[in-house]
């Protein structure tokens, strides 16, 4: 123990730094348009952008009950305060979960 160490006046062992493995950068939606369905083409600040297909979320319940009517969901609007895509100002997915969920745009896709 450290504890004991110090009351011998022996240093503290030695132990290794945190490694981070993984360093999540954050970046804002700066653009969203609907192309079909339940899908969104999405721009990120970065530059990054793709397709999110929002059809799973109609099948999570809660307040994305609301997604199942379409013309409720083709309502969204781009926050720049919360740096992501939101509808009626109480519905929003992280802008995180969105570049994560984001798959490359195809010319098929809309």
């Amino acid at each position: 123990m450290d504890w004991e160490l110090a009351k011998t006046n022996q240093p503290p062992k030695e132990i290794e730094p945190l490694r981070q493995e993984y360093v999540s950068m954050l970046y804002d939606v700066i653009k969203a348009d609907y192309i079909k369905d339940y899908k969104v083409k999405v721009e990120f600040e970065d530059g990054h952008s793709g397709i999110v297909d929002f059809a799973p979320y109609v099948q999570k319940g809660g307040v994305f009950d609301q997604f199942s009517d379409l013309s409720f969901f083709k309502r969204f609007s781009v926050s720049e305060a919360l740096g992501t895509i939101v509808w009626d100002d109480q519905i929003d997915v992280a802008p995180e979960t969105l570049y994560e969920k984001c798959e490359p745009y195809a010319s098929t896709d809309g």
